[in-house]
């Protein structure tokens, strides 16, 4: 384990106009008392000298208030015991350095064991933390290695995959553009982006950027049409009137990257410029980011995070780097702990006027505004839930939670603040389907506001084996579909072909020597398990899509196969490719 350490911790010499007070307050006679940890070299004395005072003071007050009742206390040196007492019970309640209490005044000190805990039992191996206060990064520190064939430590530099949470920087690039008067976030998307046509006519001519932004479009994820996928922004874009949406405009939130990649492209046609560009001059450079990038790493670069996905038993198997970024603004971006810690600092400026940042504090609240509900299991920590403009924006036991999570093939983090106690925390991790920044980052939020401790890695551990637990119950149900021995209709080679579709493209079914059908999806090369009748399980190695889809073959006619209908995804209906008749 590496843990690099505070740059300033929150109780730190560094630090002494903000530390904050071991006791005050009103006590039953009225007086304040505050007291301080002791922190310079005559502290031990510094401390006798002003528990005295206080003792006297204490001795002298309640004199002062009871001395109409003498008669029933009987005699004043039973004041003076009292006041001795007070004293006493202050000394122990407070400490010396080197006692026990005195670790409770650095509500983080226990965080690098913690992390290196979860980290371990999660089968993480690699993690990196930032935490920051204000406009201080109160902890910065990495964990574990850089991925099970590189054994060399995480550092709080070190370039992690950050996922979704690029998102934030692109509603963040729009909000400028409308804070100058180029975009207005309730104009049409066809005013700049003419080609943008989606299935849906009234979307197609109603949506606008802030639509875009909250996923609100009625489209769903058809993630199929971009993962791993060679096509460019503007093909992409080209393709999405061929798909099928699942809600009417407006109605509902519904999770889409392909919306955020159209934002990117309206961001870059209205700067005369490119999504990547605009972002890096106007956020990475002014910031000092220099450990940021986009689509992975520059080549030379050493210090990154290998990806891995869950194996048997968590244990973390290595995985290819993710390829095909016309998707960008939704999820490209790279960056590390001590970067994203930068980043924080910015949504934490607001109403702090002597903050510098690159945003105001009226663009900053529109973007950690709720605007679309999003209808997740309440918790009693956090029973509301609703998505802003690039973070989704909930309540964390009586308190704003603004965050956004972010995953791509290999990596998972957390970037996620309290803005009115002026606290964030990022966490990067190099392994797919794993709760440790959920967990890592609640710990955090309910030491630094003094809540009492709740076992989060118990219970994000149990909502993960529960959620495998289902897929694996899903699949047991869909297997037993085998027991009913209904043949196929057609030999074997009667399904061999090409498949097309107007957005996704291409799936491709061959014959085997050994008698087995193979498919091919883009770069997706697998087999296809005969399940009952038309129906097949195409199984390949994705770790954005999973491992496995279900295939149904059509004959109308009765006389050969000719369409294929794949549910590539759930939440999005089985996509159907027709048949492609083969030139001779």
């Amino acid at each position: 384990m590496v843990a690099e350490g505070r740059e300033h911790g929150p109780l730190s010499p560094e630090n002494q106009d903000n530390r904050q007070p071991v006791g005050s307050g009103i006590n039953d006679f009225g007086l304040r008392v505050e007291l301080t940890t002791p922190s310079g070299p005559s502290s031990v004395f510094s401390s006798l000298c002003t528990l005295c005072l206080c003792g006297y003071c204490l001795f002298q007050e309640v004199y002062k208030r009871v001395r109409c009742q003498l008669i029933v206390l009987a005699h004043p040196r039973r004041l003076l015991s009292l006041a001795h007492a007070a004293v006493v019970c202050l000394v122990v309640s407070i400490g010396f350095p080197g006692m026990v209490g005195a670790a409770d005044s650095d509500p983080l000190a226990g965080l690098p064991a913690r992390v290196e805990s979860i980290r371990t039992d999660w089968g993480v191996p690699g993690v990196a933390v930032a935490v920051v206060q204000g406009n201080r990064t109160v902890y910065s520190g990495g964990f574990g290695v850089l991925g099970v064939h590189d054994d060399r430590s995480v550092t709080p530099q070190t370039v992690f995959g950050i996922g979704s949470a690029t998102k934030a920087f692109t509603a963040a690039a729009a909000a400028m553009l409308v804070e100058e008067g180029v975009l207005n976030w309730d104009d049409p998307v066809r005013t700049i982006v003419p080609e943008f046509h989606l299935r849906d006519g009234q979307a197609t001519l109603n949506c606008t950027l802030k639509d875009l932004l909250t996923h609100r479009t009625g489209l769903p994820r058809h993630d199929a049409l971009w993962y791993r996928s060679d096509l460019g922004r503007d093909e992409m874009i080209e393709r999405l009137r061929y798909l099928e949406s699942s809600a009417p405009f407006r109605d509902r939130f519904q999770y889409s990257n392909l919306m955020y990649m159209v934002a990117g492209r309206l961001i870059g046609q209205a700067s005369a410029s490119t999504w990547e560009a605009f972002v890096q001059r106007r956020i990475l450079g002014p910031l000092g980011m220099s450990r940021t990038f986009f689509e992975g790493a520059p080549q030379p670069e050493s210090n990154v995070a290998q990806p891995h996905r869950l194996g048997p038993s968590d244990v973390a198997l290595s995985v290819p780097p993710y390829r095909g970024w016309a998707i960008g603004p939704a999820l490209s971006m790279c960056s590390s702990a001590d970067d994203m810690g930068r980043w924080l600092k910015v949504h934490l400026a607001v109403g702090h006027g002597d903050r510098q940042t690159i945003l105001p504090d009226e663009v900053l609240k529109t973007l950690h505004q709720p605007i679309v509900t999003v209808a997740t299991p309440p918790t009693q920590e956090s029973p509301l839930s609703a998505y802003a403009l690039g973070w989704f924006a909930q309540t964390y036991r009586g308190r704003l939670m603004v965050h956004h999570v972010g995953s791509i093939d290999g990596f998972y983090s957390l970037v996620a603040f309290l803005p009115f106690e002026d606290i964030g925390i990022v966490v990067l991790t190099n392994r797919s389907r794993n709760r440790v920044p959920e967990v890592i980052s609640r710990w955090v939020f309910d030491r630094l506001l003094g809540l009492n401790e709740i076992n989060w890695n118990k219970r994000y551990r149990e909502e993960h084996h529960t959620l495998l637990e289902l897929e694996n119950a899903e699949w047991t149900r869909i297997n037993a579909l085998k027991d009913l021995n209904v043949p196929p209709t057609f030999p074997l080679d009667g399904y061999v072909g090409s498949y097309d579709h107007p957005a996704y493209g291409r799936l491709t079914v061959n014959f085997r020597e050994d008698g087995d059908l193979t498919g091919e999806f883009r770069d997706l090369a697998g087999w296809l398990e005969h399940l009952t009748g038309e129906t097949f399980i195409f199984h390949f190695d994705a770790e954005g899509l999973g491992d496995r889809f279900i295939m149904t073959f059509a004959s109308p006619d009765g006389d050969r196969i000719n369409a294929v209908a794949a549910r590539l995804q759930s939440g999005v209906a089985p996509v159907v490719f027709e048949r492609v008749e083969e030139e001779s």
